[in-house]
């Protein structure tokens, strides 16, 4: 299996944070982290499903960086963009370290992205989120917006420095906390940002979520929406948070946002036109409890699917359900029942260009023989199983880690995927992690890559839907 070896990340790390301990020492400190790992070999086959055995050892590419990739994004012909985490041990201030790799179509770290192939960030926020752009840069926000090169360096031409901290739009209103969602085909940003206020003081909610258009100079495009602002058209007097939003090939924008009180929530669902004027709203489902989630999925031709259910059984008394809209949100009565399939549990991240649809694990991961595989399921249109994919709709890496102990070898077989790319090959890409016993301690997990045989499609990462936050 292709590593992350113990040298390449002791000089990532001395590099970066200046320290001044020799080069061996910091071998042996990232060696101790070290267990063998091992997985299964890999018949070089074209069936999709099967792991791609050009990629890192037999499919899989495992590093010694603690944390979880989150995201993961293909980059130009054959590179890989992830996006991982990890909170800093025994951290007052509650620190996570956020960390960006960019593979090559080997699997191995690309040298001239950061400092070897790594470029980190340690932050006071655990919430934090990154998209990658056109050009091979990316952007990340904590509560500040930030914009990288494909290098990997900070974008001093973006905002002040390289940062924005607040908008301001054309009628003085303000917003802060920016959201990254992705950019359109004019290389404008789509952002999330926070603290809108409606009404005049004292009759007034600043607890409201907006959509922002950025230039890529990070200045607010008053073109956009109401004079730089666009307003979920059922926001206030409650509070008003945006979750999922989509960028279609077309440019334009679907957002679901809830509000909410201390009673109960509501989801609603607004589509804008690529200027972020509104064109229809609809509400998705009131329930009296706060535990409410919607997830958004961008389909080809302007449909997209909405998966919406309570986060606990009680109160909420919904099953969970999948629906599939047409642009103006109507529901597509081709799919389910009258458009509406019901009970669906699913993890769906991605949409293929033939309408089928990627998932992480999903209910038939259970059948797969471990329920730790890093896992990526496939499905027809319908939503039902796509059994020519893998095994019966299934595409696993099982990483196998050993450690000696008093009473033998112990074997620990965990692994989880966490996010989906597609490659312009059609390959599919499953970021996540893998876990180690240490000989004493708990469970620590380490970044991981697996690549899977997909599809013969040619297709940029940029224009699909980014996966939910």
């Amino acid at each position: 299996m292709l590593m992350v070896t113990p040298a390449r990340i002791a000089n990532i790390v001395i590099r970066l944070s200046a320290a001044i301990a020799a080069p061996v020492f910091a071998f042996v400190l990232f060696l101790s982290m070290l267990s063998a790992v091992s997985t299964p070999a890999s018949a070089a086959t074209d069936a999709e499903g099967d792991l791609d055995a050009t990629f890192g050892n037999g499919g899989v590419v495992t590093t010694t960086l603690p944390g979880q990739i989150i995201r993961v994004f293909s980059v130009g012909k054959d590179k890989v963009l992830a996006f991982g985490k990890s909170r800093v041990a025994d951290s007052p201030t509650y620190l996570t370290q956020y960390t960006w790799l960019r593979f090559r179509g080997d699997g191995s770290l690309d040298p001239r992205f950061g400092a070897n192939g790594i470029v980190t960030l340690t932050v006071m926020s655990d919430f934090a989120t990154s998209v990658v752009l056109p050009d091979g840069g990316f952007l990340f926000s904590d509560w500040q917006l930030r914009r990288f090169t494909s290098a990997g360096k900070p974008d001093l031409s973006f905002g002040v420095n390289g940062v924005v901290t607040q908008v301001v739009s054309g009628k003085g209103k303000t917003a802060s906390s920016l959201r990254p969602i992705g950019v359109q085909s004019d290389g404008k940003i789509i952002a999330v940002a926070s603290g809108y206020s409606l009404g005049v003081p004292p009759f007034y909610i600043s607890d409201i979520d907006v959509l922002v258009r950025l230039g890529p100079d990070g200045q607010v495009d008053f073109s956009f929406g109401d004079q730089g602002f666009a307003v979920p058209v059922n926001a206030g007097p409650k509070i008003t948070n945006l979750g999922d939003v989509l960028i279609s090939n077309s440019d334009r924008l679907v957002a679901n946002y809830y509000t909410s009180d201390q009673y109960h929530s509501e989801a609603f669902i607004d589509a804008y036109s690529p200027d972020g004027n509104v064109i229809s709203n609809t509400r998705v489902v009131r329930e009296n409890c706060n535990d409410l989630y919607v997830r958004l999925l961008q389909l080809p031709e302007d449909q997209f699917l909405v998966n919406t259910g309570p986060d606990s059984s009680y109160p909420c008394t919904r099953d969970s359900y999948l629906s599939r809209h047409n642009a103006d949100l109507t529901l597509d009565p081709t799919f389910g029942i009258s458009g509406i399939l019901s009970p669906a549990n699913f993890s769906l991240v991605k949409a293929l260009p033939d309408g089928k649809l990627l998932g992480i694990g999903g209910d038939i991961a259970r059948n797969y023989g471990s329920a730790y595989s890093m896992t990526v399921s496939r499905y027809l249109p319908d939503a039902s199983p796509d059994l020519t994919f893998g095994s019966g709709g299934l595409a696993g890496a099982v990483i196998t880690t050993t450690r000696p102990t008093i009473f033998g070898t112990e074997v620990l077989t965990s692994s989880a995927a966490s996010s989906v790319a597609i490659a312009l090959d059609g390959k599919i890409i499953a970021g996540g992690s893998y876990q180690v016993r240490p000989a004493s301690g708990d469970l620590i997990s380490y970044m991981a890559l697996a690549r899977f045989v997909g599809p013969p499609v040619v297709l940029h990462e940029f224009y699909l839907p980014f996966a939910p936050r």
